[in-house]
């Protein structure tokens, strides 16, 4: 048999991350997924809205991250997994008005994890002076309980949301909800 290409554990993994996001969401028959193609620079999906078999215009942008071994990223001390992010995606995801999700996939239990990134950094404001410094990365925390599964209308809410930033410097100073 002639030699051919390999397949790499970690692209494995993602694929399949990938196809159960797309899955989980189009279960419910209210969101469309569109796969971005491309050079990946922190956003590997769309999910658009869809209410009253209509297209609303509102989406999310998302960050898939696929794992096997979840239970190795659950934070000892809480019900959270904890996320590296670096620090140059997450100035990116904050130039986007629309609502950037972060999701976790464990890809042996097909869970899928959310977190809003804008309403995270809104609610640990702290945060927002790392992305001004010399570090390198963040670490987000995604609730245990955000799994897509269980949370449909409270993403259907989130979705209709937009933010604006505020920079001084090129820094990036506050994050604000639109209302």
């Amino acid at each position: 048999m002639p030699q051919l290409p390999k397949d790499i554990a970690s692209l494995s993994i993602d694929r399949k991350g990938m196809g159960i996001v797309h899955n989980e969401f189009a279960k419910t028959g209210n969101w469309e997924f569109r796969q971005i193609t491309g050079r990946d620079v922190g956003t590997d999906c769309e999910l658009e809205l869809i209410e009253n078999e209509e297209f609303t215009g509102f989406t999310f942008n998302v960050q898939v991250k696929s794992t096997k071994t979840i239970n190795c990223r659950a934070n000892k001390t809480s019900d959270d997994f904890s996320i590296p992010i670096e620090i140059s995606t997450m100035n990116y995801w904050l130039n986007k008005s629309s609502v950037f999700l972060l999701v976790l996939v464990d890809v042996l239990n097909s869970d899928v994890y959310f977190l809003p990134v804008q309403d995270y950094l809104i609610e640990k404001s702290e945060l927002l002076n790392k992305l001004n410094s010399e570090q390198k990365t963040i670490t987000l925390r995604i609730p245990k309980e955000n799994l897509v599964r269980k949370k449909q209308e409270i993403l259907k809410s989130l979705v209709k949301k937009s933010y604006s930033i505020s920079k001084q410097n090129e820094n990036i100073t506050s994050l604000t909800l639109i209302v």
